[in-house]
């Protein structure tokens, strides 16, 4: 297993440190804040025969970071912002993608679960967004279908 970090731009100015750790088997992501914290959204994906399966991709609701004000970002003081909505998801997907493509695999399968039933339609549309086709609670991505 190893691990990998590159730095990405976040909306709003925000910079964050994207994070994985692959093997044979799966890849971890964690997207932290730029100098530190807990992490704002993570995924992870197993192989299974010649798919990537999407296990998970979470997007925390808010994060506490840095105050944006020179003068109190100086002192230490911290904000809590809204993560949702910012393109955190859309980021760790277009990685899961490009990890199939990299893996050779014929595209991403996962389970559409969720959290909250008032969610559904918004996870719907993002998953349609990004290429997925959702058939009950099935998704699945394949290159250029």
């Amino acid at each position: 297993m190893y691990t990998s970090i590159r730095t990405v731009a976040l909306p709003g100015g925000l910079q964050g440190d994207l994070q994985w750790s692959r093997d044979e088997l799966g890849t971890l992501w964690r997207l932290y804040p730029q100098g530190g914290g807990l992490h704002l959204a993570h995924a992870y994906t197993a192989v299974h025969g010649d798919l990537l399966r999407l296990n998970d991709l979470h997007v925390k609701a808010t994060a506490l970071v840095p105050y944006a004000h020179p003068f109190w970002g100086r002192l230490g003081r911290r904000e809590t912002v809204a993560l949702r909505g910012l393109g955190l998801g859309s980021l760790l997907l277009r990685e899961i993608q490009q990890e199939a493509r990299r893996r050779g695999l014929r595209g991403v399968t996962g389970t559409f679960t969720p959290e909250r039933p008032g969610d559904a339609p918004r996870l719907r549309a993002f998953y349609t967004r990004h290429g997925f086709t959702l058939t009950g609670t099935d998704l699945r991505w394949v290159p250029g279908a």
